[in-house]
């Protein structure tokens, strides 16, 4: 009789003993899951906020370019390079011939972003395009209308023009006023009024 109260407190001992084990593994695995849990928010959080900035990040480049400065809203308009252009770089440079480099400059802070560092052009320090034919290239792709001479009278608002005399191409922008043909440029020259440029080609986009 005693020996089975003995073999049956022994048994109970131990099963309170794996129990308790047991539990205490339970309770062990518990905490870890809690701390993967803790860490797999912790990274996501993280993971979110620094993909929010690089989206921030890129809507704001993304309205620089738009407009030309922080902060504004629109889209790219030849209006808004007429508006912006200088007679200068952002870079600093100046090249003996400047006028698709200053007008680039003027398009891209305009909005039309795609022109910077473009592929198969020559461009300055800050990206911007230096040869006036690579610059018609770009119009011609982008185009939405197109002229072959100014003396239309039906030609009304901003656009780009190339002019060519002897294989040597000359770019600046034009704001056509309607009836009367008369106008106002940007750009480092106007060549229309000069009967040895025969190419006056104008493009709208």
């Amino acid at each position: 009789m005693f020996k089975k109260v003995v073999v049956g407190v022994g048994i109970s001992a131990a099963l309170l003993f794996v129990i308790g084990y047991l539990s205490g593994d339970s309770e062990k695995e518990g905490e870890k899951d809690k701390e993967d849990k803790k860490d797999s928010k912790i990274a996501e959080k993280k993971y979110t906020e620094e993909n929010e900035k690089k989206l921030e990040k890129k809507v704001v480049e993304r309205i620089c370019f738009s407009t030309g400065k922080p902060g504004g809203n629109g889209e790219a308009s030849l209006e808004k390079a007429f508006k912006l252009f200088q007679l200068s770089c952002k870079c600093g440079t100046k090249f003996p011939n400047n006028c698709a480099h200053f007008l680039s400059d003027a398009l891209i802070r305009a909005g039309y972003s795609d022109l910077k560092n473009r592929d198969k052009m020559a461009v300055c320090p800050e990206g911007r395009p230096i040869r006036a034919k690579e610059l018609l290239k770009y119009a011609q792709e982008k185009k939405t209308a197109s002229r072959n001479d100014h003396k239309d009278r039906i030609m009304t608002g901003f656009w780009f023009v190339y002019n060519e005399y002897r294989g040597q191409g000359h770019v600046c922008l034009h704001r056509e006023h309607h009836k009367e043909y008369t106008y106002d440029y940007k750009g480092t020259g106007n060549l229309d009024t000069f009967h040895d440029w025969p190419v006056q080609w104008h493009y709208k986009f």
